[in-house]
């Protein structure tokens, strides 16, 4: 499936390329499809602006920016420090980086020709959704400070 993007104005125009899952820009803030998984929810799909204080807003913090480890040009978004904060709680497990998500994460696609974040496909939905339950976290008595990792540079 291709994706488009279009620029609208109008109410109308914006509620029709929601519905068909376009990426569009309103006032020069760029939207795409993402997949949205919050904290003890189930994850869904939904139209997300990709400006930076939008995104924090969602993450509840400063984002990073994680290659995700199973799909190609595929970035989760979530809050640097969520491990950090008290409120936060661990999300799912990234196993190929001996890793859990804290927080609520964005999974969004990646356009190595632009270096753009762009609307995430079918394909790349279905493999989300099949990685969130493979790895989803089940016991709630995870310390998340078990996977807080340092790295020490020497100069």
């Amino acid at each position: 499936m291709m994706e488009m993007a279009i620029e609208i104005n109008e109410t109308e125009d914006i509620k029709e390329a929601q519905e068909q899952e376009l990426e569009f820009t309103i006032d020069d803030e760029r939207f795409v499809r993402a997949v949205v998984k919050e904290q003890g929810e189930k994850p869904v799909v939904k139209m997300i602006s990709t400006r930076l204080e939008k995104l924090q807003e969602a993450v509840r913090g400063w984002i990073e920016i994680v290659a995700a480890p199973f799909c190609d040009d595929l970035d989760i978004i979530i809050n640097e420090e969520g491990k950090f904060i008290e409120e936060e709680k661990p999300n799912f497990f990234l196993p190929e980086y001996d890793d859990l998500i804290v927080g609520n994460a964005i999974f969004v696609g990646f356009d190595m020709e632009t270096s753009d974040h762009v609307s995430v496909t079918d394909e790349q939905i279905a493999s989300i959704m099949k990685y969130l339950k493979e790895n989803e976290i089940t016991n709630e008595n995870i310390n998340k400070e078990d996977y807080i990792h340092y790295t020490i540079y020497r100069m």
